[in-house]
Protein backbone atom coordinates (compact mmCIF):
# COMPACT_ATOMS: atom_id res chain seq x y z
CA UNK A 1 0.00 0.00 0.00
CA UNK A 2 0.86 3.27 -0.55
CA UNK A 3 2.01 6.07 2.18
CA UNK A 4 -1.12 7.89 1.64
CA UNK A 5 -3.42 4.35 1.38
CA UNK A 6 -2.35 3.90 5.01
CA UNK A 7 -2.77 7.49 6.15
CA UNK A 8 -6.79 7.00 4.79
CA UNK A 9 -6.84 3.24 6.34
CA UNK A 10 -5.08 5.08 9.71
CA UNK A 11 -7.72 8.00 9.81
CA UNK A 12 -11.02 5.51 8.91
CA UNK A 13 -9.44 2.77 11.72
CA UNK A 14 -9.43 6.04 14.35
CA UNK A 15 -12.68 6.62 13.94
CA UNK A 16 -14.07 3.45 13.98
CA UNK A 17 -12.73 3.12 17.24
CA UNK A 18 -10.48 0.14 16.22
CA UNK A 19 -7.19 1.54 17.03
CA UNK A 20 -6.23 4.37 19.73
CA UNK A 21 -4.46 7.42 17.47
CA UNK A 22 -1.10 7.40 19.33
CA UNK A 23 -0.99 3.37 18.15
CA UNK A 24 -1.70 4.12 15.11
CA UNK A 25 0.96 7.12 14.41
CA UNK A 26 3.51 4.75 16.08
CA UNK A 27 2.46 2.01 13.51
CA UNK A 28 3.32 4.53 10.65
CA UNK A 29 6.41 6.04 11.62
CA UNK A 30 7.61 1.98 11.49
CA UNK A 31 6.04 1.98 8.00
CA UNK A 32 8.37 4.60 7.06
CA UNK A 33 11.27 2.69 7.82
CA UNK A 34 10.46 0.44 4.99
CA UNK A 35 10.03 -2.84 6.97
CA UNK A 36 6.11 -3.05 6.24
CA UNK A 37 3.94 -2.03 3.14
CA UNK A 38 0.60 -2.33 4.94
CA UNK A 39 -0.53 -0.27 8.64
CA UNK A 40 -2.85 -3.20 9.67
CA UNK A 41 0.14 -5.72 10.12
CA UNK A 42 1.70 -3.88 11.49
CA UNK A 43 -0.63 -2.85 14.48
CA UNK A 44 -1.49 -6.47 14.96
CA UNK A 45 1.71 -7.83 15.01
CA UNK A 46 2.45 -4.76 18.13
CA UNK A 47 -0.84 -6.21 19.74
CA UNK A 48 -3.01 -3.03 19.33
CA UNK A 49 -5.74 -4.87 17.18
CA UNK A 50 -6.96 -8.31 17.69
CA UNK A 51 -7.29 -10.63 14.65
CA UNK A 52 -10.89 -10.14 14.29
CA UNK A 53 -10.26 -6.05 13.88
CA UNK A 54 -7.56 -7.43 11.69
CA UNK A 55 -9.84 -9.18 9.85
CA UNK A 56 -12.39 -5.93 9.35
CA UNK A 57 -9.64 -3.84 8.19
CA UNK A 58 -8.49 -6.91 5.51
CA UNK A 59 -12.16 -6.72 4.45
CA UNK A 60 -12.53 -2.92 3.60
CA UNK A 61 -8.97 -3.13 1.64
CA UNK A 62 -9.84 -6.09 -0.12
CA UNK A 63 -13.84 -5.44 -0.48
CA UNK A 64 -14.00 -9.03 0.33
CA UNK A 65 -16.94 -10.34 2.05
CA UNK A 66 -16.61 -11.63 5.82
CA UNK A 67 -17.11 -15.42 5.69
CA UNK A 68 -18.03 -16.87 9.17
CA UNK A 69 -16.65 -20.53 8.54
CA UNK A 70 -18.54 -21.70 11.72
CA UNK A 71 -21.27 -21.92 9.85
CA UNK A 72 -20.68 -22.13 6.29
CA UNK A 73 -20.10 -25.86 4.94
CA UNK A 74 -17.93 -25.73 2.08
CA UNK A 75 -18.37 -27.83 -0.96
CA UNK A 76 -16.34 -30.96 -0.74
CA UNK A 77 -16.18 -31.11 -4.67
CA UNK A 78 -14.40 -27.84 -5.02
CA UNK A 79 -12.15 -28.06 -2.40
CA UNK A 80 -10.26 -31.07 -3.73
CA UNK A 81 -9.84 -28.28 -7.12
CA UNK A 82 -7.27 -26.54 -4.99
CA UNK A 83 -3.64 -28.78 -3.65
CA UNK A 84 -2.70 -29.09 -0.42
CA UNK A 85 0.36 -27.52 -1.29
CA UNK A 86 -1.08 -24.16 -2.48
CA UNK A 87 -3.72 -24.72 0.58
CA UNK A 88 -1.44 -24.35 3.73
CA UNK A 89 0.86 -22.40 1.35
CA UNK A 90 -1.53 -19.11 1.06
CA UNK A 91 -3.90 -20.28 3.86
CA UNK A 92 -6.99 -20.60 1.55
CA UNK A 93 -9.57 -22.67 1.13
CA UNK A 94 -12.30 -23.23 -1.84
CA UNK A 95 -15.66 -22.55 -0.23
CA UNK A 96 -18.09 -22.57 -3.53
CA UNK A 97 -18.29 -22.37 -6.76
CA UNK A 98 -21.32 -19.76 -7.71
CA UNK A 99 -21.94 -20.23 -11.16
CA UNK A 100 -19.14 -17.98 -12.50
CA UNK A 101 -15.83 -17.91 -10.45
CA UNK A 102 -14.84 -20.15 -7.57
CA UNK A 103 -15.15 -18.38 -4.05
CA UNK A 104 -12.09 -18.60 -2.21
CA UNK A 105 -11.61 -17.93 1.91
CA UNK A 106 -8.35 -16.16 2.36
CA UNK A 107 -6.57 -15.43 5.76
CA UNK A 108 -5.15 -12.20 3.82
CA UNK A 109 -7.10 -11.38 0.35
CA UNK A 110 -4.58 -8.10 0.11
CA UNK A 111 -2.03 -10.95 -1.00
CA UNK A 112 -1.84 -10.84 -4.18
CA UNK A 113 0.69 -13.61 -4.45
CA UNK A 114 -1.27 -15.79 -2.85
CA UNK A 115 -4.24 -14.72 -5.17
CA UNK A 116 -2.60 -15.43 -8.03
CA UNK A 117 -0.97 -18.76 -7.30
CA UNK A 118 -4.60 -20.35 -6.04
CA UNK A 119 -5.92 -18.59 -9.63
CA UNK A 120 -3.17 -20.91 -11.34
CA UNK A 121 -3.58 -23.73 -9.24
CA UNK A 122 -7.51 -24.12 -9.37
CA UNK A 123 -7.23 -22.85 -13.28
CA UNK A 124 -9.97 -20.11 -13.53
CA UNK A 125 -10.27 -16.94 -11.55
CA UNK A 126 -11.77 -16.38 -8.32
CA UNK A 127 -13.48 -14.26 -5.99
CA UNK A 128 -11.64 -13.76 -2.66
CA UNK A 129 -13.68 -13.87 0.63
CA UNK A 130 -12.32 -12.62 4.47
CA UNK A 131 -12.16 -15.91 7.17
CA UNK A 132 -10.89 -15.80 10.54
CA UNK A 133 -7.47 -16.97 10.98
CA UNK A 134 -8.05 -19.22 13.70
CA UNK A 135 -10.97 -21.35 12.43
CA UNK A 136 -9.58 -21.36 8.67
CA UNK A 137 -6.16 -22.97 9.37
CA UNK A 138 -8.12 -25.52 11.26
CA UNK A 139 -10.55 -26.39 8.48
CA UNK A 140 -7.55 -26.31 6.02
CA UNK A 141 -5.94 -29.05 7.68
CA UNK A 142 -9.24 -30.87 8.32
CA UNK A 143 -10.10 -31.26 5.05
CA UNK A 144 -6.01 -31.67 3.69
CA UNK A 145 -4.70 -33.78 6.14
CA UNK A 146 -7.65 -36.08 7.70
CA UNK A 147 -7.91 -34.18 10.81
CA UNK A 148 -6.26 -36.50 12.78
CA UNK A 149 -4.52 -33.85 14.82
CA UNK A 150 -1.19 -34.52 14.04
CA UNK A 151 0.36 -31.58 12.70
CA UNK A 152 0.47 -30.98 9.32
CA UNK A 153 3.13 -32.08 6.94
CA UNK A 154 6.27 -30.18 6.24
CA UNK A 155 5.50 -27.48 3.27
CA UNK A 156 8.85 -28.94 1.04
CA UNK A 157 8.85 -28.74 -2.46
CA UNK A 158 8.21 -32.17 -2.49
CA UNK A 159 4.57 -31.45 -1.34
CA UNK A 160 2.08 -31.31 -3.85
CA UNK A 161 -1.09 -32.20 -5.35
CA UNK A 162 -2.51 -36.00 -5.02
CA UNK A 163 -3.27 -36.13 -8.72
CA UNK A 164 0.86 -36.06 -9.28
CA UNK A 165 2.44 -36.60 -5.83
CA UNK A 166 5.39 -39.03 -6.48
CA UNK A 167 5.72 -41.66 -3.74
CA UNK A 168 9.31 -42.21 -2.59
CA UNK A 169 9.45 -45.47 -4.33
CA UNK A 170 9.24 -43.35 -7.92
CA UNK A 171 11.50 -40.57 -6.61
CA UNK A 172 14.69 -43.22 -5.69
CA UNK A 173 13.94 -45.13 -8.81
CA UNK A 174 14.25 -41.36 -10.50
CA UNK A 175 17.14 -40.57 -8.62
CA UNK A 176 18.97 -43.98 -9.57
CA UNK A 177 18.27 -43.79 -13.17
CA UNK A 178 16.41 -47.12 -13.36
CA UNK A 179 15.62 -46.43 -17.10
CA UNK A 180 13.11 -48.94 -17.00
CA UNK A 181 11.27 -47.98 -14.13
CA UNK A 182 11.64 -44.15 -14.75
CA UNK A 183 10.19 -44.50 -17.92
CA UNK A 184 7.26 -46.05 -17.04
CA UNK A 185 6.89 -43.07 -14.41
CA UNK A 186 7.23 -40.89 -17.22
CA UNK A 187 4.72 -42.87 -19.84
CA UNK A 188 2.46 -43.85 -17.33
CA UNK A 189 2.79 -41.85 -14.18
CA UNK A 190 2.71 -38.46 -12.14
CA UNK A 191 5.08 -36.96 -14.50
CA UNK A 192 2.72 -36.94 -17.80
CA UNK A 193 -0.29 -35.67 -15.08
CA UNK A 194 2.31 -32.92 -13.91
CA UNK A 195 3.34 -31.76 -17.09
CA UNK A 196 -0.37 -31.54 -18.61
CA UNK A 197 -1.74 -29.80 -15.78
CA UNK A 198 1.07 -27.35 -16.06
CA UNK A 199 0.38 -26.47 -19.85
CA UNK A 200 -2.88 -26.36 -18.81
CA UNK A 201 -2.86 -24.00 -16.07
CA UNK A 202 -0.36 -21.71 -18.54
CA UNK A 203 -2.87 -21.43 -21.02
CA UNK A 204 -6.09 -20.68 -19.35
CA UNK A 205 -3.69 -17.90 -17.49
CA UNK A 206 -2.61 -16.63 -20.75
CA UNK A 207 0.87 -16.78 -19.72
CA UNK A 208 3.33 -15.98 -22.64
CA UNK A 209 6.16 -18.45 -21.44
CA UNK A 210 6.79 -21.22 -19.03
CA UNK A 211 10.02 -21.29 -16.84
CA UNK A 212 11.53 -24.54 -15.34
CA UNK A 213 14.30 -23.70 -13.06
CA UNK A 214 16.43 -26.48 -12.04
CA UNK A 215 18.33 -25.50 -8.14
CA UNK A 216 19.78 -27.65 -5.70
CA UNK A 217 17.12 -28.35 -3.43
CA UNK A 218 13.85 -27.61 -5.51
CA UNK A 219 12.92 -27.21 -9.38
CA UNK A 220 10.35 -23.96 -9.50
CA UNK A 221 8.24 -23.38 -12.27
CA UNK A 222 7.20 -19.80 -13.24
CA UNK A 223 4.63 -18.29 -16.16
CA UNK A 224 4.90 -15.24 -17.65
CA UNK A 225 1.71 -13.40 -17.89
CA UNK A 226 1.31 -9.18 -19.53
CA UNK A 227 5.05 -9.59 -18.94
CA UNK A 228 5.63 -10.18 -15.43
CA UNK A 229 6.83 -13.99 -13.99
CA UNK A 230 5.53 -15.33 -11.11
CA UNK A 231 5.55 -18.96 -9.44
CA UNK A 232 3.03 -21.31 -9.67
CA UNK A 233 4.81 -24.41 -8.08
CA UNK A 234 7.79 -26.10 -6.21
CA UNK A 235 8.74 -29.74 -7.34
CA UNK A 236 10.95 -32.14 -5.86
CA UNK A 237 14.52 -31.50 -8.05
CA UNK A 238 14.59 -36.09 -8.44
CA UNK A 239 11.45 -35.31 -10.99
CA UNK A 240 13.45 -32.84 -12.82
CA UNK A 241 15.23 -34.27 -15.13
CA UNK A 242 11.76 -36.83 -16.04
CA UNK A 243 9.58 -34.01 -15.94
CA UNK A 244 12.19 -32.76 -18.95
CA UNK A 245 12.78 -35.72 -20.69
CA UNK A 246 8.63 -35.84 -20.95
CA UNK A 247 8.48 -32.34 -22.66
CA UNK A 248 11.28 -33.23 -25.06
CA UNK A 249 9.34 -36.09 -26.31
CA UNK A 250 6.40 -33.89 -27.04
CA UNK A 251 8.72 -31.64 -28.56
CA UNK A 252 10.34 -34.33 -30.50
CA UNK A 253 14.11 -33.67 -29.08
CA UNK A 254 16.93 -36.09 -27.80
CA UNK A 255 15.59 -37.42 -24.53
CA UNK A 256 19.75 -38.74 -24.16
CA UNK A 257 21.50 -35.24 -24.95
CA UNK A 258 21.62 -33.37 -21.45
CA UNK A 259 24.78 -31.43 -22.07
CA UNK A 260 24.04 -28.73 -25.49
CA UNK A 261 20.90 -26.83 -25.78
CA UNK A 262 18.09 -28.05 -28.28
CA UNK A 263 15.53 -26.21 -29.56
CA UNK A 264 11.87 -27.70 -30.63
CA UNK A 265 8.16 -27.40 -30.77
CA UNK A 266 4.87 -28.93 -30.76
CA UNK A 267 1.01 -28.39 -30.65
CA UNK A 268 -1.32 -27.49 -27.91
CA UNK A 269 -4.31 -29.76 -28.87
CA UNK A 270 -3.54 -32.30 -27.02
CA UNK A 271 -4.24 -30.01 -24.13
CA UNK A 272 -6.89 -27.59 -24.95
CA UNK A 273 -9.44 -26.83 -27.49
CA UNK A 274 -6.92 -24.44 -28.80
CA UNK A 275 -4.85 -24.04 -31.83
CA UNK A 276 -2.06 -23.11 -29.55
CA UNK A 277 1.86 -23.70 -30.61
CA UNK A 278 4.46 -24.07 -27.98
CA UNK A 279 8.07 -23.45 -28.41
CA UNK A 280 10.54 -25.01 -26.31
CA UNK A 281 14.19 -24.27 -25.69
CA UNK A 282 16.59 -26.30 -23.19
CA UNK A 283 19.86 -25.31 -21.53
CA UNK A 284 22.45 -27.22 -19.71
CA UNK A 285 22.94 -25.84 -15.90
CA UNK A 286 25.11 -26.32 -13.14
CA UNK A 287 22.24 -27.91 -11.85
CA UNK A 288 19.96 -29.68 -14.43
CA UNK A 289 18.58 -28.57 -17.89
CA UNK A 290 16.52 -25.21 -17.64
CA UNK A 291 13.20 -25.57 -20.20
CA UNK A 292 11.72 -22.14 -21.40
CA UNK A 293 8.31 -22.68 -23.47
CA UNK A 294 7.21 -20.09 -25.19
CA UNK A 295 3.54 -20.03 -25.82
CA UNK A 296 2.41 -19.41 -29.63
CA UNK A 297 -1.14 -18.89 -29.95
CA UNK A 298 -2.31 -19.05 -33.47
CA UNK A 299 -4.91 -16.32 -33.24
CA UNK A 300 -3.08 -14.10 -31.72
CA UNK A 301 -0.78 -12.56 -34.47
CA UNK A 302 -3.65 -11.75 -36.23
CA UNK A 303 -5.25 -8.80 -34.83
CA UNK A 304 -5.89 -5.64 -37.20
CA UNK A 305 -3.75 -3.03 -37.21
CA UNK A 306 -6.42 -0.94 -35.75
CA UNK A 307 -6.26 -3.02 -32.59
CA UNK A 308 -2.85 -2.53 -31.43
CA UNK A 309 -2.84 0.83 -29.68
CA UNK A 310 -1.97 3.04 -32.35
CA UNK A 311 -3.77 6.69 -32.86
CA UNK A 312 -5.44 7.54 -35.79
CA UNK A 313 -2.35 9.49 -37.40
CA UNK A 314 0.31 7.21 -36.75
CA UNK A 315 -2.07 4.12 -37.71
CA UNK A 316 -2.64 6.49 -41.42
CA UNK A 317 1.40 6.84 -41.08
CA UNK A 318 2.40 3.30 -40.76
CA UNK A 319 -0.13 1.98 -43.71
CA UNK A 320 1.79 4.68 -45.34
CA UNK A 321 5.13 3.22 -44.84
CA UNK A 322 4.14 -0.23 -45.61
CA UNK A 323 2.30 0.32 -48.79
CA UNK A 324 5.24 1.59 -50.58
CA UNK A 325 6.35 -0.50 -53.22
CA UNK A 326 10.11 -0.11 -52.39
CA UNK A 327 12.22 0.70 -49.51
CA UNK A 328 12.62 -0.32 -45.66
CA UNK A 329 10.47 0.11 -42.95
CA UNK A 330 12.23 -0.77 -39.79
CA UNK A 331 10.53 -1.58 -36.33
CA UNK A 332 12.87 -1.42 -33.01
CA UNK A 333 12.53 -2.05 -29.72
CA UNK A 334 13.11 -4.78 -26.84
CA UNK A 335 13.09 -8.59 -27.01
CA UNK A 336 8.82 -9.11 -25.99
CA UNK A 337 8.00 -5.71 -27.07
CA UNK A 338 5.19 -7.00 -29.48
CA UNK A 339 7.85 -6.22 -32.71
CA UNK A 340 6.32 -9.49 -34.53
CA UNK A 341 2.70 -9.05 -33.52
CA UNK A 342 2.80 -5.77 -35.14
CA UNK A 343 4.67 -7.17 -38.23
CA UNK A 344 2.21 -9.67 -38.81
CA UNK A 345 -0.16 -7.20 -38.40
CA UNK A 346 1.27 -4.92 -41.07
CA UNK A 347 1.70 -8.43 -43.80
CA UNK A 348 -2.04 -9.21 -43.05
CA UNK A 349 -2.99 -5.70 -44.19
CA UNK A 350 -1.31 -5.55 -47.01
CA UNK A 351 -1.45 -8.87 -48.42
CA UNK A 352 -2.99 -10.01 -51.41
CA UNK A 353 -2.77 -12.64 -54.38
CA UNK A 354 -1.00 -10.49 -56.31
CA UNK A 355 1.65 -10.15 -53.92
CA UNK A 356 4.23 -13.08 -53.47
CA UNK A 357 5.49 -12.11 -49.49
CA UNK A 358 8.24 -14.22 -48.19
CA UNK A 359 9.57 -14.20 -44.50
CA UNK A 360 12.98 -15.10 -42.79
CA UNK A 361 12.28 -15.97 -39.03
CA UNK A 362 14.25 -17.62 -36.44
CA UNK A 363 12.15 -19.04 -35.05
CA UNK A 364 9.10 -18.98 -37.09
CA UNK A 365 6.09 -17.88 -34.42
CA UNK A 366 3.01 -18.07 -36.33
CA UNK A 367 1.39 -19.69 -39.87
CA UNK A 368 0.58 -17.29 -42.22
CA UNK A 369 -1.47 -18.03 -45.32
CA UNK A 370 -0.07 -17.60 -48.83
CA UNK A 371 2.88 -16.36 -47.24
CA UNK A 372 6.37 -18.49 -47.47
CA UNK A 373 8.00 -18.65 -44.76
CA UNK A 374 11.64 -19.91 -43.99
CA UNK A 375 13.06 -20.53 -40.60
CA UNK A 376 16.51 -19.83 -40.06
CA UNK A 377 18.89 -22.31 -38.56
CA UNK A 378 22.33 -21.88 -38.43
CA UNK A 379 23.79 -24.94 -37.26
CA UNK A 380 22.24 -26.16 -40.65
CA UNK A 381 24.42 -23.19 -42.53
CA UNK A 382 20.85 -21.61 -42.95
CA UNK A 383 21.55 -18.12 -41.61
CA UNK A 384 20.22 -14.78 -42.16
CA UNK A 385 22.41 -13.55 -45.04
CA UNK A 386 22.29 -17.23 -46.99
CA UNK A 387 18.47 -17.12 -46.92
CA UNK A 388 18.27 -13.42 -47.65
CA UNK A 389 20.07 -13.98 -51.16
CA UNK A 390 18.17 -17.57 -51.98
CA UNK A 391 14.87 -14.81 -51.09
CA UNK A 392 15.78 -12.23 -53.78
CA UNK A 393 15.78 -15.08 -56.27
CA UNK A 394 12.78 -16.35 -55.65
CA UNK A 395 10.85 -13.12 -57.34
CA UNK A 396 9.74 -11.37 -53.93
CA UNK A 397 7.67 -8.54 -53.86
CA UNK A 398 7.60 -8.17 -50.18
CA UNK A 399 10.18 -9.63 -47.45
CA UNK A 400 10.10 -9.86 -44.09
CA UNK A 401 13.24 -10.20 -42.38
CA UNK A 402 13.15 -11.60 -38.66
CA UNK A 403 16.09 -9.39 -37.29
CA UNK A 404 19.13 -7.60 -38.79
CA UNK A 405 21.99 -8.63 -36.51
CA UNK A 406 25.54 -8.67 -38.80
CA UNK A 407 26.73 -6.32 -40.97
CA UNK A 408 25.70 -9.02 -43.80
CA UNK A 409 22.27 -8.92 -43.30
CA UNK A 410 22.12 -5.56 -43.09
CA UNK A 411 23.80 -4.63 -46.86
CA UNK A 412 21.70 -7.14 -48.42
CA UNK A 413 18.37 -5.63 -46.54
CA UNK A 414 19.57 -2.56 -47.93
CA UNK A 415 20.55 -2.95 -51.69
CA UNK A 416 17.32 -5.51 -51.90
CA UNK A 417 14.98 -2.07 -50.69
CA UNK A 418 17.10 -0.08 -53.22
CA UNK A 419 16.28 -3.02 -55.86
CA UNK A 420 12.49 -2.75 -56.34
CA UNK A 421 11.41 -4.88 -53.12
CA UNK A 422 9.76 -3.68 -49.83
CA UNK A 423 11.24 -5.11 -46.89
CA UNK A 424 10.23 -5.13 -43.14
CA UNK A 425 12.40 -5.76 -40.97
CA UNK A 426 13.50 -5.24 -37.03
CA UNK A 427 16.75 -3.56 -34.94
CA UNK A 428 17.18 -3.50 -31.45
CA UNK A 429 17.68 0.31 -30.42
CA UNK A 430 15.99 2.00 -27.44
CA UNK A 431 14.36 4.29 -29.97
CA UNK A 432 13.36 5.14 -33.51
CA UNK A 433 15.89 7.84 -34.08
CA UNK A 434 18.91 5.17 -32.99
CA UNK A 435 17.97 3.18 -36.47
CA UNK A 436 19.99 5.36 -38.62
CA UNK A 437 23.14 5.14 -37.02
CA UNK A 438 22.91 1.93 -35.72
CA UNK A 439 22.61 0.88 -39.63
CA UNK A 440 25.77 3.04 -39.92
CA UNK A 441 27.71 1.70 -37.32
CA UNK A 442 27.20 -1.97 -38.85
CA UNK A 443 29.09 -1.09 -41.53
CA UNK A 444 26.37 -0.03 -44.30
CA UNK A 445 26.97 3.76 -46.09
CA UNK A 446 25.38 6.41 -45.05
CA UNK A 447 23.66 7.43 -48.08
CA UNK A 448 22.61 3.93 -48.90
CA UNK A 449 20.83 4.09 -45.22
CA UNK A 450 19.51 7.26 -46.43
CA UNK A 451 18.04 6.31 -49.92
CA UNK A 452 16.71 3.08 -48.92
CA UNK A 453 14.84 3.35 -45.23
CA UNK A 454 11.40 4.97 -45.30
CA UNK A 455 10.36 4.70 -42.05
CA UNK A 456 11.18 3.60 -38.14
CA UNK A 457 8.63 2.52 -35.38
CA UNK A 458 9.99 2.08 -31.86
CA UNK A 459 7.37 0.50 -29.78
CA UNK A 460 6.57 -0.96 -26.46
CA UNK A 461 4.08 -3.13 -24.28
CA UNK A 462 2.60 -1.42 -20.86
CA UNK A 463 0.01 -3.12 -19.19
CA UNK A 464 -3.61 -2.28 -19.06
CA UNK A 465 -5.55 -1.31 -15.80
CA UNK A 466 -7.97 -3.58 -14.92
CA UNK A 467 -11.64 -2.47 -16.14
CA UNK A 468 -13.29 -4.25 -13.36
CA UNK A 469 -11.84 -3.06 -10.04
CA UNK A 470 -10.02 -0.04 -11.84
CA UNK A 471 -10.12 3.43 -9.30
CA UNK A 472 -8.66 6.68 -8.89
CA UNK A 473 -5.52 7.12 -7.22
CA UNK A 474 -3.09 9.67 -6.02
CA UNK A 475 0.49 9.21 -7.17
CA UNK A 476 3.29 8.89 -5.17
CA UNK A 477 5.81 12.06 -4.92
CA UNK A 478 8.66 9.97 -5.45
CA UNK A 479 6.58 8.28 -8.66
CA UNK A 480 6.03 12.04 -9.83
CA UNK A 481 9.76 12.78 -9.28
CA UNK A 482 10.70 9.86 -11.08
CA UNK A 483 8.61 10.37 -13.93
CA UNK A 484 9.49 13.75 -14.32
CA UNK A 485 6.18 15.22 -14.15
CA UNK A 486 5.01 18.17 -12.08
CA UNK A 487 1.07 18.13 -10.56
CA UNK A 488 -0.20 21.12 -12.55
CA UNK A 489 1.51 19.32 -15.65
CA UNK A 490 -1.55 16.84 -15.02
CA UNK A 491 -4.58 18.71 -14.76
CA UNK A 492 -7.32 17.11 -16.50
CA UNK A 493 -5.80 13.49 -16.06
CA UNK A 494 -8.09 10.88 -15.21
CA UNK A 495 -5.44 8.59 -13.08
CA UNK A 496 -6.57 4.84 -12.30
CA UNK A 497 -4.84 2.11 -11.12
CA UNK A 498 -6.34 -1.62 -10.65
CA UNK A 499 -7.16 -2.57 -6.96
CA UNK A 500 -6.91 -6.40 -7.35
CA UNK A 501 -10.10 -8.46 -8.16
CA UNK A 502 -10.51 -11.98 -9.76
CA UNK A 503 -10.76 -10.90 -13.53
CA UNK A 504 -7.01 -9.79 -13.20
CA UNK A 505 -5.87 -12.35 -10.58
CA UNK A 506 -4.88 -9.56 -8.17
CA UNK A 507 -2.73 -7.44 -10.24
CA UNK A 508 -4.72 -5.16 -10.69
CA UNK A 509 -3.63 -5.32 -14.81
CA UNK A 510 -5.66 -7.27 -17.39
CA UNK A 511 -4.19 -7.16 -20.83
CA UNK A 512 -1.47 -4.68 -22.46
CA UNK A 513 -1.44 -2.38 -25.17
CA UNK A 514 1.12 -0.88 -27.53
CA UNK A 515 2.82 2.59 -27.94
CA UNK A 516 4.65 3.68 -30.81
CA UNK A 517 6.99 6.16 -31.82
CA UNK A 518 6.55 6.52 -35.25
CA UNK A 519 9.41 8.05 -37.74
CA UNK A 520 9.02 8.92 -41.18
CA UNK A 521 12.32 9.55 -42.85
CA UNK A 522 11.73 13.12 -44.41
CA UNK A 523 14.05 15.17 -46.41
CA UNK A 524 15.56 16.99 -43.42
CA UNK A 525 16.11 13.19 -41.72
CA UNK A 526 17.90 12.30 -45.10
CA UNK A 527 20.29 15.03 -44.70
CA UNK A 528 20.92 14.31 -41.59
CA UNK A 529 21.79 10.41 -41.88
CA UNK A 530 23.54 11.50 -45.30
CA UNK A 531 25.51 13.82 -43.01
CA UNK A 532 26.44 10.61 -39.97
CA UNK A 533 24.54 12.27 -37.80
CA UNK A 534 24.11 10.71 -34.11
CA UNK A 535 20.62 9.76 -32.81
CA UNK A 536 19.74 13.15 -30.74
CA UNK A 537 19.93 15.48 -33.49
CA UNK A 538 17.87 12.69 -35.86
CA UNK A 539 15.38 12.74 -32.65
CA UNK A 540 15.08 16.59 -32.38
CA UNK A 541 14.43 16.93 -36.35
CA UNK A 542 11.96 14.22 -35.92
CA UNK A 543 10.11 15.94 -33.46
CA UNK A 544 10.01 19.08 -35.04
CA UNK A 545 8.66 17.09 -38.40
CA UNK A 546 5.50 16.18 -35.40
CA UNK A 547 7.05 13.02 -34.33
CA UNK A 548 5.29 12.18 -31.05
CA UNK A 549 7.84 10.26 -28.47
CA UNK A 550 7.41 7.18 -26.73
CA UNK A 551 6.33 8.75 -23.42
CA UNK A 552 4.09 11.35 -24.96
CA UNK A 553 1.93 8.10 -26.09
CA UNK A 554 2.20 6.26 -22.62
CA UNK A 555 0.89 9.82 -20.93
CA UNK A 556 -1.80 9.75 -23.21
CA UNK A 557 -2.77 6.08 -21.52
CA UNK A 558 -1.93 7.47 -18.43
CA UNK A 559 -3.86 10.44 -18.82
CA UNK A 560 -7.42 8.57 -20.01
CA UNK A 561 -6.67 5.96 -17.38
CA UNK A 562 -5.57 3.11 -19.45
CA UNK A 563 -2.74 2.53 -17.83
CA UNK A 564 -0.37 3.62 -14.79
CA UNK A 565 2.41 6.06 -14.11
CA UNK A 566 4.75 2.97 -12.64
CA UNK A 567 4.18 1.34 -16.09
CA UNK A 568 4.95 4.43 -18.21
CA UNK A 569 8.17 4.93 -16.17
CA UNK A 570 8.70 1.15 -16.50
CA UNK A 571 8.44 1.52 -20.52
CA UNK A 572 10.07 4.70 -21.40
CA UNK A 573 13.20 5.29 -18.69
CA UNK A 574 15.88 4.86 -21.80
Amino acid sequence: MTTQQNQQLAAWMVKQGYARAEDVEAALEELLQGQHVQLSHVLLKRGAISPQVHGRVLQKIAQAPFVDLERIRPDPDVIKRLSPQVARECRALPLRHDGTQLVVAFVDPTDNAALRRVSADVGEPVQAAVADEGVLGELIHQHYHGGSGAPPPSMDASADTDAFRFTEDELQAMAADDVARAQDIIDQGPTVILVNMMLMRAIAAGASDIHIEPYENTTIIRFRVDGTLYDWRNIDPRAHSHMVSRIKILAGLDTTERFVPQDGRFNAKEFVRKDMDLRVSTLPTAMGEKVVMRLLDKTGARRPLADLGMTIEQLVTFERMIRRPWGMVILTGPTGSGKTTTLYAGLERIRTVQKNIMTIEDPVEYQLDRVVQVQINERQGRTFPLVLRSALRQDPDIIMVGEIRDEETAELGVRAALTGHLVLTTLHTNDAAGAIPRLVDMGVEPYLVASSVHGVVAQRLVRRVCSHCAQPYEPAHELLVWANLHPDDMEGWKLAHGAGCARCNQTGYLGRVAIYEMMPITDAIRELAVDNAGSTAIRRQAVEDGMALLRDQAARLVADGTTTLDEMVAATAL
